[in-house]
């Protein structure tokens, strides 16, 4: 019952499995795990697996994303510190620069 408890401030709000990011960012899901466990990545421990909200899976997509566009894999961790709106002007960056 205790790992309940940490769920309830996400009650509301769809929850991503490490395996389903993992696919989603070709990230490994040791490497997620141990973000989460690290605190990189906000997510919640129930049972013995790691949740993560719906829009810090969003923020971990688009963190990988960039990463990739602008140097290589190893430094995705980088730019995992970065919030959402910030991750989303960098995007409207880019594509302007594209343009």
């Amino acid at each position: 019952m205790r790992s309940e408890s940490n769920v309830l401030p996400y009650k509301n709000e769809s929850m991503r499995t490490v395996k389903e990011l993992s696919k989603e960012t070709g990230v490994p899901e040791r490497t997620l795990r141990y973000w989460c466990q690290k605190g990189v990545i906000k997510a919640v421990k129930v049972r013995r697996a790691w949740r993560i909200p719906e829009k810090e899976a969003e923020r971990v997509r688009r963190a990988v994303e960039l990463a990739r566009v602008y140097m290589p894999i190893p430094n995705i961790l980088s730019w995992l510190v970065l919030s959402l709106d910030e991750l989303e002007e960098l995007e409207k960056a880019r594509a302007a620069k594209n343009t």
